[in-house]
């Protein structure tokens, strides 16, 4: 059986290398021979089991019993359907003209791809309606507030992964999408196919690389701000928390924590990258540390990949050939420093020794990676040699060489998960334990509106986890109570749950309007973490996806795809959140055609409608789908504060459903050596019946014996916040079924 499929098109030398049967890398030339190359990206190996080909005199045809290509030997187009012979899409033109400076950067390779009139495009991690636009251009670039995967996914069933980490555009119009890179030899892109938008993602973590599991203290609440400046104010906020009983666990050290602040006599930029703390405001951080672990606080310690170049850190990385030459613009504060080449192995090296020697002590637990792009002026950025060639070559993924130069030094001789965030990605960078956010957005409505769009559209290219600054980074004359609540509420229903933004307050330091609503959304948050943690532990283990477009779950829905300012969260829920000023109702459309439950009020409404539904200022719109059974845990003040017992099971009735509870020790890699437990849950809605399946599995620490109080919702009853006593099960790990009234 051949592992790799070529052919002769034209002008054209093609090749077609399966690396399972809904993924197929092809690569294109105009000359004798395809260019070799490695991708920072793929980390399997080609597979052709399960493909077959079939060389004819016109066309070139492979098939898998997912995905079928074609080549077109005269015209050079390609066309791609399911076995069955259902269209899903097709290349009318490859590209391949000279590089403006043919020297460094070689070609621009690209292609044209139809676009069908029924076609809807995700991904990309664009943060806005581009993709749903007539006609627009989307820049393949990672800047402050661009966050740029090469991926699309469109609603006809396969995604496009193109392995090209140079700069370049994506260009849209009625009838195509034009790809097109400022660097590279050849055209070198993935298809993606699958039974569904699920498999499609599969495939490309299959490719990539796995998602791990983050560790559950990750899944609650993150305070952050524009800046803690003391370690006595962090504590004294730390301290704070735990009085008031605000649910959090995590507090966050943004910048400047290793000299003066601004105008206190020296240069903006001094001592950038030194990994120091200032010891006036700081004078034991390792001391502080470990009194956030005794009130059972976690903490995130931001970090850059740049250096005042003076320091010793940026002269050891200057003599082992790797720190860039400056690349600020004229005006920009970051003149000053110059940042380490993080395609460098060596520099990947150096730099985890040195701030691990400085900081890897104190018990940090997560690491904040920002202006990961690199920040700078690209164009100039482009002129840089790296490790691995021109920088015009592979400069956007210099996010996913950074955050492995991380990865790997904090996770070097321990046990424990890796929690990063970085402010930019590439292809790839989920395996590292990262995560990101969308940088410095404006503190106003159409930000917040764009930004609830966009996380949509970053996890369709494969990475799960997303976060906002909620509330906005920079102020506005919009950054009011409402704007505040309103982004908050949404927050609470993303995949990490984090504030920050210049000029944000304590939580109980907003009016009491907004303090109420954020404890309210917090306390929301906290019980639904058995469901969050399962719903991430399918993440990791069957390659799912927590916020969900509704284009995943209802792709045969036309109304689905139009609403984009909705989405699931996991499974069961569907958020609708309000992002209009003043707005105390909104309409919500209830995809497909079983029926939904309003998780506020238990009201039933049909699927296929868009009722009018009522939302005041402290209730975001919130729906449970007919057959859900949504597993809720007591109140917490942290993740691990106590058991998830006893658990409320809400069973939404109208339909069959089923579900799970995930769990393990929360922390550590004993998951992956099998120590962990499941346990399923089926629902049959004519027999009124609640089955509870054997456990599956064990972990040090499980509780071998608990209680689960199953609630069937109805108008009133079973809704909001509060546990509502129901029907109790006491379950030993052993099957049982139970019949409910």
């Amino acid at each position: 059986m051949a592992a790799v499929f070529s052919c002769r098109a034209g002008r054209w030398l093609i090749r077609l290398q399966p690396y399972a049967p809904g993924i197929l890398r092809i690569e294109a030339a105009a000359g004798d021979r395809i260019p070799d190359g490695s991708s920072p990206a793929i980390v399997a190996a080609p597979d052709a089991a399960g493909w077959s080909g079939t060389d004819g005199d016109t066309a070139l045809t492979v098939t898998s019993d997912t995905l079928t290509v074609s080549v077109d030997k005269h015209a050079g187009r390609l066309a791609f359907t399911r076995p069955d012979g259902a269209p899903l899409g097709e290349i009318r033109e490859l590209l391949l003209p000279p590089a403006v400076d043919g020297q460094r950067a070689g070609r621009r390779p690209g292609a044209v791809f139809r676009r069908y009139f029924d076609e809807r495009w995700f991904g990309a991690g664009v943060i806005g309606d581009e993709l749903s636009l007539p006609a627009a251009t989307v820049e393949l670039e990672n800047d402050n507030g661009k966050i740029r995967v090469p991926v699309l996914h469109s609603t006809r069933g396969y995604a496009v992964f193109w392995d090209n980490p140079a700069r370049g555009k994506i260009q849209l119009f009625p009838d195509g999408i034009r790809w097109q890179f400022n660097a590279g030899d050849k055209v070198d892109f993935y298809l993606l196919a699958g039974a569904d938008a699920d498999g499609v993602i599969a495939n490309y973590r299959r490719l990539t690389g796995r998602v791990p599991l983050p560790p559950k203290w990750a899944l609650g609440f993150w305070f952050s701000k524009n800046r803690f400046r003391s370690q006595a104010e962090l504590l004294a906020a730390a301290a704070e928390f735990r009085a008031r009983k605000f649910p959090v666990d995590l507090l966050v050290q943004d910048y400047f924590y290793w000299q003066p602040p601004p105008g206190a006599g020296r240069e903006y930029w001094a001592e950038w990258g030194s990994h120091d703390f200032a010891a006036d405001r700081y004078p034991d951080p390792a001391g502080m540390v470990a009194e956030l672990h005794r009130q059972r606080l976690r903490f995130m310690l931001v970090i850059w990949p740049r250096f005042d170049y003076r320091i010793a850190h940026a002269r050891e990385l200057a003599a082992a050939g790797a720190l860039f030459p400056p690349n600020g613009k004229p005006d920009d504060w970051s003149l000053g420093t110059r940042n380490y080449d993080a395609f460098s192995a060596a520099g990947r090296a150096i730099y985890g020794r040195q701030f691990m020697a400085k900081l890897g002590g104190l018990g940090v637990d997560a690491w904040w990676l920002d202006a990961s792009e690199p920040e700078g002026e690209l164009d100039t950025l482009d002129q840089f040699d790296t490790g691995s060639g021109p920088a015009a070559r592979v400069l956007c993924a210099y996010p996913l060489r950074h955050a492995q130069a991380v990865h790997d030094a904090v996770t070097a001789g321990n046990d424990r998960r890796p929690v990063l965030l970085t402010r930019s990605s590439w292809a790839g960078l989920q395996r590292f334990g990262a995560m990101n956010w969308t940088g410095d957005v404006l503190q106003d409505w159409a930000n917040f509106s764009r930004q609830l769009r966009g996380l949509q559209h970053y996890v369709l290219t494969g990475q799960p986890y997303i976060t906002t600054d909620i509330g906005g980074y920079e102020p506005t004359p919009e950054a009011d109570d409402e704007l505040l609540a309103r982004w908050f509420e949404w927050g609470a229903c993303c995949p990490l749950f984090r504030l920050h933004g210049i000029n944000r307050p304590l939580p109980w330091e907003n009016s009491a309007t907004v303090s109420g609503i954020m404890a309210k959304f917090t306390r929301l948050r906290y019980r639904l973490l058995p469901y969050i943690y399962t719903a991430a532990a399918n993440v990791t283990l069957r390659h799912g996806t927590l916020l969900r477009p509704l284009m995943m779950d209802f792709a045969a829905d036309p109304g689905a795809r139009g609403a984009d300012d909705e989405f699931m969260f996991g499974p069961a829920l569907l958020a609708a959140p309000v992002h209009r000023r003043g707005a105390r109702e909104r309409r919500v459309y209830l995809p497909g055609g079983g029926r939904w439950h309003d998780f506020w009020t238990g009201a039933v409404a049909d699927g296929g409608t868009a009722p009018l539904v009522a939302a005041p200022l402290d209730a975001m719109p919130l729906f449970a789908r007919a057959g859900a059974i949504l597993p809720l845990g007591p109140e917490l003040q942290y993740a691990d504060e106590k058991p998830a017992d006893p658990l409320e099971l809400r069973v939404y009735p109208g339909a069959d459903g089923a579900a799970e509870l995930y769990e393990d020790a929360g922390e550590g890699s004993g998951y992956l050596r099998g120590e962990r437990a499941v346990i399923k849950f089926r629902w049959d809605d004519a027999a009124r019946t609640l089955t509870v399946s054997a456990r599956e599995g064990a972990f040090p620490g499980m509780l071998a014996r608990r209680e689960f109080q199953v609630v069937i919702v109805s108008a009133g009853h079973g809704t909001g916040l509060a546990m509502t006593p129901g029907t109790v099960i006491r379950y030993d790990g052993r099957p049982l079924t139970v019949q409910l009234a």
